[in-house]
């Protein structure tokens, strides 16, 4: 179909100028980001153009989804009321990569990890120098502590059930029982600003040991912080030594220990002690299977006459195509001088399998129980999750 303008060849003329500058502007709304990262990359090509011996950048990271379906204790006050049965759970991370080597041979190198959910105002996940020689390694900056690194818990293949895990699927309400933590991160940043030093691997040994002034991820903005706040914990240090051994014969093993401590500033009705944690792990591996287990203490001292404690045990399978696993964990924690404990027992099968360069898919069937005096501290719950992760 033909269309026929009115009026001048200069009205027509206009209107057709009018109509392809709305779609320029349009396009360059929509299509702002790309344009972005476009000139990002392009001053960064050219900043290596112009300094030859800037350090090398690399991109990697992950990206995760699951299914999630859960039934739990929905009466009236329990934990479980009102809320959904089915939900889509995610989580995804971009990792800014550089290194470089020193004249001497040291190397050099930087870390700078985007979160891609959680809290809008926080999108950082880690941010650190590192330098790596033969007398070791150091980091420095926003990052995790060594115990969540090297310590040895129950062996599995899905996110759901290690010590620490990455998503919440059952509601505990006011039960205080907790995850398991192997260090003091229950109460502050695992991300806090630290200084870390890792030992060289010497026949199977090695340790970790890292120094957070105060609890805090982001202190650039703040001044110097004080050292009296209320209910504050500083000075913290976090520590683990990891032994890994084996025979000819193909058995491997392996043991851990960790510790943490961080001192009150100053003390409160509910806060009046110091943290301390400490911490024991084991695992056996044999061809494709491992079997292992850790065990758990912190003093919670957030509440008087408060001790948390915990311990999971585990077995993995892996084979070529496929991976399962299968683990048991039970936290305890008293809550308060002659109270009666809270508790959380969780049971998990896990089963994954990669279906492609860096896909995989998995799923997991679960069971948590919490129990505790109060109604709204106790919830019976079934969860079954399907997921894939991406890596890249």
């Amino acid at each position: 179909m033909q269309i026929s303008y009115k009026g001048s060849d200069f009205h027509r003329f206009s209107l057709i100028r009018d109509l392809f500058l709305r779609e320029v502007f349009l396009m360059s709304f929509r299509f702002w980001p790309c344009f972005c990262i476009a000139a990002c990359l392009s001053s960064g090509a050219f900043a290596a153009e112009t300094n030859p011996m800037a350090l090398k950048l690399g991109i990697s990271g992950w990206y995760e989804i699951y299914a999630v379906g859960a039934s739990q204790s929905d009466g009236p006050g329990e934990p479980g009321a009102n809320e959904r049965g089915f939900d889509l759970k995610r989580r995804a991370v971009v990792n800014f990569l550089g290194e470089t080597r020193m004249d001497q041979g040291m190397r050099v190198g930087f870390n700078f990890g985007i979160k891609g959910q959680n809290d809008p105002n926080d999108r950082i996940d880690t941010m650190y120098l590192w330098f790596e020689d033969d007398w070791g390694r150091m980091e420095v900056g926003s990052l995790y502590p060594p115990p969540s690194m090297m310590h040895i818990a129950a062996p599995t293949v899905t996110v759901f059930d290690i010590n620490d895990p990455n998503y919440v699927v059952a509601d505990r309400g006011t039960n205080m029982a907790q995850d398991g933590y192997v260090t003091l991160y229950t109460v502050y940043p695992l991300l806090a600003q630290k200084l870390v030093y890792y030992t060289p691997n010497i026949g199977g040994f090695q340790a970790g040991i890292s120094y957070a002034p105060e609890n805090m991820i982001d202190t650039a903005y703040f001044g110097m912080r004080a050292d009296n706040d209320l209910d504050d914990f500083g000075d913290i240090w976090e520590m683990v030594a990891v032994y890994h051994g084996g025979d000819e014969d193909g058995l491997n093993w392996g043991v851990s220990g960790a510790y943490a401590r961080a001192g009150l500033e100053t003390a409160s009705v509910f806060y009046n002690d110091d943290l301390e944690s400490w911490s024991v792990g084991a695992e056996v591996a044999n061809g494709p299977w491992t079997v292992g287990g850790g065990y758990t203490f912190d003093n919670y001292a957030m509440s008087s006459g408060s001790d948390n404690k915990a311990w999971s045990v585990g077995v993995r399978y892996e084979d070529e195509d496929w991976r399962a696993s299968m683990t048991a964990f039970r936290s305890k924690i008293q809550t308060g001088a002659g109270n009666p404990d809270d508790t959380y027992n969780r049971y998990v099968a896990g089963w994954a399998t990669d279906i492609g360069p860096g896909v995989e898919v998995n799923a997991s069937l679960q069971y948590h129980e919490f129990d505790g005096a109060l109604l709204s501290s106790r919830n019976t719950a079934q969860v079954a999750t399907a997921g894939m992760v991406v890596n890249f």
